[in-house]
C-alpha cells in the first residue's frame, strides 16, 4: 500500500510532482541525483563570427561538472564549473554537432558554425554584391518594382522555418527559405509590380488611395511574436498591424480606432507619433520605438494600450531631452534576456540601456555622459552618428547600426556606465576610424558596393540559428553573413 505522506514512495501522489520540481532546479531527490536534460542553453544552434568574443550562459543559471564532446573549435572553451561557453572564434568552420554533458549525463545537443564578417547572400540585387541600384532591373540599373528588387529596405525578420521578411518602400516581401525572389507581398494587394502608399484594392496601382487592413505606407519595424503573429510598424499611417496565418490582410491594428482611419493626434497612450522599430519580450509583450514622441512604449501580451513608457514622464508628454531619463527621436529598441532594453537614441547619437521597468538609463554608448548629445567629429571605437537600430546576438553582444558612419559596431556585454569601446566593426574592413560609404578597402568612398562594405545600414537582425542580416538601405539590399 502506498504511503500517501511519503513523497519518496513512487506510488505516492506527491512523488511525480516533487520529481518534476527537482528536475527543474536540479539537485537531490530521495537520495537520487537529478539532472535536468532539457535545453541547456537558450539556443541549440549557434552561429559565431570570427574575432567577435562570445559568452553563452546556461539557460537556468550556472551548472557544475559540465563537459562537451567533441572538443570545441580553436579559441572556444566551456567552463566546467559554470557551463558557460566563451572565447574568441578563429577560422571559419562549417556547422558541427556537439554533446553537452552534466555529471557525465548527456543534457543537450548543440551545433556551432563559425563565419567570417563577409556577406554570403544578398537580397534585392539578383545575387550581385557589386550592385546597389534602386529597384534593380536585373542589369544593375534602376527599373520597375518586382519580386526580385528592393528600394531602401528598412526592416528584417525571420520566421521559425527560415523564411525572410523585409520591409521596403510601401510593402513587405516574404522569401521562402533559401530563395531571394519573394513569393508573397503585403500592402499591394498581391501585386509585385506595385509599390505605392495605401494602394487601392482595384489593382490599378494608382490613385485614389484608400487606407485599409491590406494597405501600408512606409512600413519599417517588423517581428514575430511567440504565437507566430507578424507585427508591422506601418509608420506613415501611424499604426501597428498584426497578421496571422500567412494572410496579407491584418486582423488587428494598434494606435488607430479602425482599419480605415490613419493614426495621429495629440500624444497619448492610444496615439502613436511615428512608430519605427519593435522588439518582443519573453512574456509575449513588445516594445515600440515611437520616434516622433521621443519615447519607447511597452504593450503587454494582447493589449491594445501600452502599460509602460520610457523617455517621457507620462503618456501625454513628447519633448526631446538629453538626459538619463529622456530620449531624442529614438529609432531602435531591443530586449535582453533580463527584460532590460537597449534604445537607439538616434537624435542624441547614442544608445542607452534601461533595466526592466526603470525610469532612467544606467548605461550610455556613443557619448561620454548622459547629457552629451553632439554628433562626433570622426568615427572611433566609441562614437556613433545617427544610430538607427540595435540588435543582440546569441551572446548578447550589442550590434548598433551606425548609419552615417556606414558601419555596424559590436559592443561586448558590460556593466560599465559609459566609455564603452566597440570590439568589432562591420562594413569598414575592420577600421574603427573610417566612416566611408561603400569603403573601397582603403577608407575611400567606393563607386560600387561589395560583400564587405555598407552604405547607410538601418537595421540588424539575427535568426534563430544566429545568422546576421543587415538592411543596407543606401545600397537597396539586405545582406546575410
Amino acid at each position: 500500500m502506498a504511503s500517501l505522506s511519503n513523497p519518496c514512495d513512487s506510488k505516492s501522489k506527491d512523488f511525480f510532482p516533487q520529481l518534476i520540481v527537482s528536475a527543474s532546479i536540479e539537485g537531490s531527490f530521495c537520495q537520487l541525483q537529478i539532472v535536468n536534460t532539457g535545453d541547456f542553453y537558450r539556443y541549440t544552434d549557434f552561429t559565431f563570427y570570427k574575432s567577435i568574443p562570445i559568452s553563452v550562459l546556461p539557460r537556468l543559471g550556472e551548472k557544475t561538472e559540465v563537459t562537451i564532446q567533441p572538443n570545441l573549435p580553436n579559441g572556444l572553451y566551456i567552463d566546467p564549473n559554470t557551463g558557460a561557453l566563451s572565447g574568441t572564434p578563429g577560422s571559419p568552420l562549417e556547422r558541427k554537432s556537439y554533446t553537452v554533458y552534466r555529471k557525465k549525463v548527456a543534457v543537450s545537443q548543440i551545433s556551432i558554425e563559425i563565419r567570417d564578417l563577409i556577406a554570403t547572400k544578398v537580397y534585392g540585387q539578383f545575387g550581385n554584391f557589386t550592385c546597389g541600384a534602386d529597384t534593380n532591373n536585373g542589369s544593375c540599373a534602376a527599373g520597375s518594382t518586382t519580386a526580385n528588387n528592393l528600394s531602401g529596405p528598412r526592416g528584417i525578420t525571420t520566421d521559425n522555418s527560415g523564411g525572410v521578411y523585409i520591409t521596403t518602400g510601401n510593402r513587405v516581401l516574404y522569401y521562402p527559405t533559401g530563395q531571394t525572389t519573394a513569393t508573397r507581398v503585403y500592402g499591394q494587394h498581391g501585386l509585385f509590380t506595385c509599390d505605392i502608399a495605401n494602394a487601392p484594392s482595384n489593382l490599378s496601382c494608382s490613385t485614389p488611395i484608400s487606407i485599409a487592413a491590406t494597405t501600408l505606407s512606409t512600413p519599417i519595424g517588423i517581428f514575430f511574436d511567440a504565437s507566430n503573429q507578424l507585427f508591422v510598424a506601418d509608420s506613415t499611417n501611424k499604426r501597428i498591424l498584426v497578421y496571422q496565418n500567412d494572410s496579407t490582410s491584418s486582423v488587428r491594428a494598434l494606435g488607430v480606432p479602425n482599419f480605415t482611419t490613419a493614426g495621429g493626434g495629440p500624444t497619448s497612450a492610444s496615439v502613436l507619433g511615428t512608430p519605427i522599430h519593435m522588439s518582443p519580450d519573453s512574456t509575449g509583450g513588445f516594445y515600440l520605438a515611437d520616434s516622433l514622441d521621443s519615447r519607447v512604449i511597452y504593450f503587454p501580451k494582447d493589449a491594445n494600450l501600452p502599460s509602460e513608457v520610457y523617455g517621457q514622464p507620462n503618456f501625454v508628454s513628447n519633448g526631446a531631452t538629453q538626459t538619463a531619463t529622456g530620449l531624442n527621436s529614438n529609432y531602435g529598441v531591443v530586449t535582453d534576456s533580463t527584460g532590460g532594453i537597449y534604445i537607439a537614441d538616434t537624435g542624441s547619437h547614442r544608445v542607452v540601456y534601461y533595466p526592466k521597468g526603470a525610469s532612467a538609463a544606467i548605461r550610455v554608448y556613443g557619448q561620454l555622459t548622459f547629457t552629451a548629445f553632439a554628433p562626433p567629429g570622426s568615427p572611433t571605437t566609441n562614437t556613433l552618428n545617427n544610430p538607427s537600430a540595435v540588435a543582440l546576438d546569441q551572446s548578447e553582444n550589442l550590434f548598433v547600426a551606425d548609419q552615417i558612419h556606414h558601419r555596424v559596431l559590436v559592443y561586448p556585454r558590460t556593466n560599465l556606465t559609459a566609455g564603452m569601446s566597440a570590439s568589432a566593426v562591420v562594413g569598414q574592413f575592420g577600421n574603427f576610424n573610417c566612416g566611408a560609404d561603400n569603403n573601397n578597402g582603403s577608407c575611400g568612398i567606393g563607386i560600387n558596393p561589395n560583400a564587405e562594405n555598407l552604405k547607410s545600414p538601418v537595421a540588424v537582425h539575427f535568426d534563430k540559428q544566429g545568422r546576421m542580416y543587415i538592411a543596407d538601405s543606401g545600397n537597396n539590399r539586405v545582406l546575410v553573413y
